[in-house]
């Protein structure tokens, strides 16, 4: 399995649930939903997305030991953790960002979307997790000798500009804390300012494990620094970033967003008037 084949096999375990939980939600949105109702919900939700998580552990295991056999063939596969082992009770945590304008009367679809997106983020982290503790160790399994360190690349649709610095980073991610999550964007925007104010590259390693709701970030393993899925993304987001930081002062996200949206136009990027 592939890079490719591993995002679109993703991408089909997301859709699946995606299209389940559209039919679980649905027929609450019009009306206004208790908090007893609102657990009811999680709980019919939670076997749903826990076989989601199992499914997409599973693809990580398979991507994953595709990789070593493609760097070190011939040799045993490494004993790998599968990342499905969870609790309702982190599903109702999870979602509790997302429970508020749902609950309400008259919720949109775009309520009921924002919670698919916090569910659907639970899945894809199973299949993160897998990759993560091969590379790094933990839950009773050493780190796997052979590999490298991991990497975080784009997963198939257009990375925001904080990924899209996260991915800039290549190859340096290993035996790093455990992974933290970030509800929203802008909440792992404030990290990044955070280290842009401190320079402190502790702060960095946390930021490379948030996860905002809707990204479809990949963690893949890397054998060789000079061959690994993901290395040409990689590249071109590294020569973004410091084409961009070029420019004195130029150093937020909110600027980063706008440059990587004008290079995308192919608007002349001297013609950018300063962010208000």
């Amino acid at each position: 399995m592939n890079l490719d084949e591993y995002v679109q096999s993703q991408r089909r375990v997301n859709w699946s649930l995606l299209s389940v939980l559209v039919a679980v939600l649905n027929p609450y949105r019009p009306r206004q939903v208790t908090r007893s109702q609102w657990t009811g919900l999680v709980a019919a939700m939670f076997p749903l997305v826990q076989q989601a998580r199992t499914e997409s552990a599973r693809l990580a295991r398979e991507f994953y030991d595709s990789e070593r056999q493609r760097h070190v063939p011939g040799e045993d596969l490494h004993p790998l953790y599968l990342a499905d082992y969870y609790r309702p009770e982190r599903l109702y945590e999870a979602l509790e960002p997302a429970a508020e304008a749902f609950l309400e009367e008259d919720s949109d679809e775009d309520d009921m979307a924002v919670v698919i997106h916090f569910a659907t983020k639970q899945v894809e982290q199973a299949g993160r997790d897998t990759i993560r503790e091969a590379v790094e160790g933990g839950s009773n399994q050493q780190p796997d000798p052979v590999v490298k360190g991991w990497a975080r690349v784009e997963g198939g649709g257009e990375s925001c500009a904080f990924c899209t610095i996260m991915i800039s980073r290549g190859p340096v991610y290993q035996f790093d804390t455990a992974g933290l999550e970030a509800a929203s964007e802008e909440e792992a925007v404030e990290l990044w300012r955070e280290y842009n104010r401190t320079g402190n590259e502790e702060r960095l390693k946390e930021m490379m494990n948030r996860w905002h709701a809707n990204c479809d970030c990949k963690v893949v393993p890397v054998f060789d620094r000079a061959d690994w899925p993901g290395r040409d993304r990689y590249l071109e987001a590294e020569k973004l970033w410091t084409e961009f930081t070029k420019t004195p002062g130029k150093n937020g996200i909110r600027e980063f967003r706008r440059f990587l949206d004008a290079r995308r136009r192919g608007i002349d990027l001297e013609s950018l008037p300063e962010a208000a």
